[in-house]
This record gives C-alpha cells, sequence and structure tokens, in this order.
C-alpha cells in the first residue's frame, strides 16, 4: 500500500513537472518566432528549430616525409659559426703545438 501511495505521488510530480516543462518549451518557441520574425521580417520563412549549421573543417595536414625533415633540416640551419684561423692566434696554436709535441 505504501509503495503504491509513493508511485502516484512521484507520478503526479511527473505531470506537474512535464507541464511546466511544455510551458517553458511553448514560451521559448513564441520568443524564438518573435525574434527571428524581427530580424528576418514578417511573413518570411523561419529556418527550422533543428536545422543543421555546416561547420567548415581545416584541410588535414599531410603526413611528413623523411626527405621533407632533410630538406627542411638543410634550408633551416644557419651556417657554422667562423672558426678564428691560427694567423689571428698564434700564441694559442703555438702552445698546443708545443704540447702535442710533449706526449
Amino acid at each position: 500500500v505504501v509503495l503504491t501511495l509513493q508511485a502516484q505521488l512521484l507520478a503526479r510530480e511527473n505531470a506537474a513537472k512535464l507541464a511546466r516543462l511544455r510551458s517553458r518549451i511553448a514560451k521559448a518557441a513564441v520568443a524564438r518566432q518573435t525574434a527571428l520574425g524581427s530580424i528576418v521580417g514578417e511573413g518570411a520563412e523561419l529556418p527550422p528549430m533543428s536545422a543543421r549549421v555546416e561547420i567548415p573543417t581545416a584541410k588535414p595536414i599531410p603526413p611528413i616525409t623523411v626527405g621533407q625533415l632533410v630538406y627542411d633540416a638543410i634550408v633551416n640551419t644557419p651556417p657554422p659559426e667562423s672558426v678564428p684561423s691560427a694567423a689571428m692566434l698564434p700564441g694559442l696554436v703555438a702552445s698546443f703545438g708545443d704540447a702535442s709535441m710533449r706526449l
């Protein structure tokens, strides 16, 4: 008996909630018609409620090949920094020369 009463109470609550939901949906539909009517113009055909909007998609990125990686490395690698020549640093080269001869 208790479960029956609980089920009836729940059914009444659900019916009341459904009535409120239907009322809100009807008000939203009227508001939509009014808003779109003022934008589109009176008597114009309005888009359906479930109109799909196409979203543009970006082109897929092609896969990167080994050749492309090598090309990018060659093109984008900066030239090496200049190395000082022996004429610019005579004392340093002479000391290295002497050290290598001692070994």
